[in-house]
Formats: C-alpha cells, sequence, structure tokens
C-alpha cells in the first residue's frame, strides 16, 4: 500500500470570481472532434506507437492529416544526434497543432504553406534545438513558453501571423520576417535571464539536465467536486518542500499549499495534495521543488479540467432562429457542447467560450432539440424548442 505525504487547499471566497482574461484563439467547430492526440500525462517519444491515444505514431514529415493534433503529455521528438525534426505539409490551414503540455523537438521544425497553425496555450511549453520555419499563411499563437535555439524564420509577406497570446518566446538566433514576434522575443529578452531556471539549464545541456529531485509521474483528476493532485519521486537528494502552484488561463501562477520533502531518499516517495474549490474549467497545475540551499526548480504544467458544479443554461427558449449557451459559473472555457435531434443524431457540435456562445439553428427543421455538455457529464442537458 502507497504512503502519501497528502494535503488540501480551499481558496478564499473572493477567489472563485476569476474570470478568464484571455482567449488564446477560436478553434474550428467543424474538426474539433476530429483530431488525434498524445495520451494524457504521458512521458514518451513521439515515434513510439504507445505515446499516442489510437495507438498509431503520427509521421514526422507530411505532418497534416485532415484533424488537429494535441500534444498532452511530455514528448519527445529525437535526441541530440537526430536531428530530422518535425515537417508540417501544406494545404491543411484549417487544422491546429496544439502544444497542451510539452514537447521537446531536437531538430528543424517547417510548417510548409499554408500548413496546420501552431497553438501553444496557457501552461503549453515548446523546446525547438534547431530552427523554426513559417513558410506561409501560418498562425502562431502563443500563451506559453516557446524555445528556438537557432532562427525563427517567417515568411516576409504579411501573411504569417504570430499572435501573442501573453506567452514567452525566447529564440536563441535571430527573428525575420514578422514584427510581432521580433517584438514578442525582445520582450521576453535572452533566455538565460529569463528566470526560468530549470528551462535554462536543460537548453543548456541539451535537454539533459535533471531537476533538484528526479519526478517520475505528475498527474491530477477531478474527484468528488475537487481535484486531486498525485505526484512521485524516485531519488531525493538535499530536498526540502514541494510548493504546489495553481493558475487559470491569462493569469499568473499563485501557491496554494507546501508538501514537506523526505531530505535525502534514493526510493520511491509518494506524495497527494487536493485542490477543495479549483475552478469550474480548465486549471493549470505546477510544482516549485526547493533543496534545502534555498534553490529551486519548476515542474512541467499540468491542465486539469473541472466540471462536476457546471450547469448549461439556454435562451431564449423557445427559439425561432439562435440560441444562447452559457454555464451557471464561470468557467476558463474549452467545454465541448452538442446538439441532437429526436432521433438521436447530433446535427450542430462546438466549443463554449467563457461567455456567452451563439448558436445558429435557422438551417434546422423545426422541433424539439437536446443540448449537452459533453464533457461535463454531470451537468443536466437543455431541451430546446425551435418553432
Amino acid at each position: 500500500m502507497k504512503e502519501y505525504r497528502l494535503a488540501s487547499f480551499a481558496p478564499k471566497p473572493s477567489q472563485m470570481n476569476k474570470l478568464l482574461a484571455l482567449v488564446l484563439i477560436s478553434l474550428s467547430c467543424s474538426n474539433i472532434f476530429a483530431q488525434e492526440s498524445t495520451l494524457n500525462n504521458y512521458t514518451g517519444i513521439w515515434q513510439d506507437d504507445a505515446s499516442w491515444s489510437d495507438g498509431s505514431q503520427q509521421p514526422i514529415t507530411g505532418i497534416g492529416p485532415g484533424s488537429n493534433i494535441n500534444i498532452y503529455g511530455y514528448i519527445t521528438k529525437g535526441v541530440t544526434g537526430d536531428l530530422t525534426g518535425l515537417d508540417f505539409a501544406a494545404s491543411n490551414e484549417t487544422d491546429d497543432f496544439i502544444v497542451s503540455d510539452t514537447l521537446v523537438v531536437h531538430g528543424d521544425v517547417t510548417f510548409a504553406n499554408k500548413a496546420m497553425n501552431l497553438v501553444i496555450p496557457v501552461g503549453g511549453v515548446m523546446i525547438i534545438f534547431g530552427d523554426f520555419s513559417a513558410t506561409n499563411k501560418i498562425v502562431l499563437s502563443n500563451g506559453g513558453i516557446l524555445v528556438i535555439t537557432g532562427d525563427a524564420n517567417f515568411s516576409p509577406s504579411p501573411q504569417d501571423n504570430y499572435i501573442d497570446g501573453g506567452g514567452e518566446f525566447f529564440v536563441e538566433g535571430t527573428v525575420s520576417g514578422n514584427t510581432d514576434a521580433s517584438t514578442a522575443d525582445t520582450n521576453s529578452g535572452p533566455l538565460n535571464s529569463s528566470g526560468y531556471t530549470d528551462i535554462i539549464n536543460f537548453v543548456n545541456n541539451s535537454g539533459v539536465t535533471p531537476l533538484p529531485i528526479e519526478l517520475v509521474n505528475f498527474y491530477g483528476k477531478e474527484l468528488d467536486n475537487q481535484i486531486v493532485l498525485e505526484f512521485s519521486t524516485a531519488t531525493e537528494e538535499n530536498f526540502s518542500y514541494f510548493e504546489i502552484q495553481r493558475a487559470y488561463a491569462g493569469e499568473e501562477f499563485e501557491s496554494i499549499g507546501e508538501l514537506n520533502g523526505y531530505g535525502n531518499s534514493s526510493t520511491r516517495k509518494d506524495y497527494a495534495f487536493i485542490d477543495e474549490h479549483p475552478e469550474p474549467g480548465l486549471n493549470y497545475y505546477r510544482l516549485k521543488s526547493v533543496d534545502l540551499d534555498g534553490t529551486y526548480e519548476y515542474s512541467r504544467i499540468i491542465l486539469v479540467r473541472f466540471t462536476s458544479s457546471i450547469q448549461l443554461e439556454v435562451s431564449p427558449n423557445p427559439t425561432d432562429g439562435s440560441i444562447y449557451l452559457k454555464t451557471s459559473l464561470p468557467t476558463t472555457g474549452g467545454l465541448k457542447y452538442d446538439i441532437v435531434n429526436q432521433y438521436g443524431s447530433v446535427v450542430k457540435e462546438g466549443i463554449l467560450s467563457q461567455f456567452n456562445t451563439e448558436v445558429d439553428l435557422a438551417s434546422l427543421n423545426k422541433g424539439i432539440y437536446i443540448v449537452r455538455l459533453i464533457e461535463a457529464p454531470n451537468a443536466k442537458s437543455q431541451r430546446v424548442i425551435l418553432k
């Protein structure tokens, strides 16, 4: 039986009212349900079939299968000496490549003409040991951390679009072809003075520098109207404590609790922490591991979706055209919904914004439809009448 060090955190009531401050990008509702993804909270290699949710690896050249690709785990492409990189195929501009967790690429990353768009949400980290090239009509939306050890080359025409979503953009080489990207890189300053000690050491040592403790896993799950975080160390050396930090999209990380470490250990140690009142929607967590001498490193960031307290509101009802969907509590967005007819067929689907989401029903036949929150199974479905 595992022995856990356990703690919990309940925020002040005022903290429950925080709203989403940043929307990175609106994903296409037409293809959001057709996507490839890596396993959630999984550490693996891009070329390993076991890293992918469908059990089949994505190609490393000609990437663009006609659907979104989402990196949910800690995924590495290649190692030092294997510099084949990633090559995204042309004419897939309706799709997005989304780094929701961590992606480390040893080699160049190239987006061909009108290839998939690159989205790094809040909490996402992408490190490229090589050059980055976006040849034409590529949208790069960055709310996380993007590090490029080589050059970042955008199309010289105004067709490429860098959206600075409050993220950090560090280029060791030069940035060409996009003023917004150049400005974001300049504003972030040099990586070596950024304060991201763990990423600095990781990059300076070609991706092999370990954290001060050897963290073997870190994941979170929704359980009984709370979020439970569990993590383990394989070894600890002169280690003091973990500081657990949480953030919502567009906001800064804040400390929500601490767990003491074991100091020095060569055996596995398990920890658990309970966030008693997470925000409905997306919650981001990271661990600050502090040594006895005061030095510290940050873990990778994990994302946990909290849905237990969310209910769906639909208005007007009945309607003769559009309806507006919103949730009963402020959320950080990203919840999927669908609408089914009396025969059980899905006739509409999409993603809720953090505010009212308008859905046009004018093209549907008059009748009774059911609106459902797909990722909030405890939420009550709502009947709507189209007259």
